[in-house]
């Protein structure tokens, strides 16, 4: 198991809605580095991961709106509960994110190696959906 992201991801930066930030295919969230490399040739993370944007802010959108109605037009200028650290919402984000596009993939390459979870590819989606939906709902509160 590798703490690392690995090198050898998507190389470019994909853009969002303005609101949430752009995604770097190749830096998904610590707990997702060892199934990244499962997905990293060729355009399926990326594709998976325009995927999941589309999924996620659908999802978020009603919050969204409501944060921009209070005058905050993006995520970065967003404050956040005096509990929280600043990059909490970011980082939730990019949970949702690469969960969602990992569970999809997976789902739809059933025969994927996912060998380093020391579990089978319909387990893993399962569980990348409920950290999807987990990170979706802290968000919302």
């Amino acid at each position: 198991m590798s703490d690392t992201p690995p090198n050898d991801t998507a190389k470019r930066t994909l853009p969002n809605n303005g609101f949430w930030p752009a995604v770097d295919p190749s830096q998904p969230p610590r707990q997702h580095y060892q199934v990244i490399n499962a997905f990293s040739e060729g355009p399926l993370l990326e594709n998976a991961l325009i995927d999941a944007m589309t999924s996620v802010n659908a999802a978020l959108m009603p919050w969204q709106a409501k944060k921009e109605q209070a005058g905050y037009p993006n995520l970065a200028i967003l404050p956040v509960p005096v509990w929280q650290d600043e990059d909490t919402y970011h980082r939730l984000y990019l949970r949702a994110l690469f969960s969602t596009a990992f569970a999809k993939l997976l789902e739809a390459y059933p025969d994927t190696d996912t060998s380093p979870l020391n579990i089978d590819s319909a387990k893993a989606a399962d569980s990348y959906w409920r950290d999807a939906t987990w990170a979706v709902g802290e968000i919302l509160g």
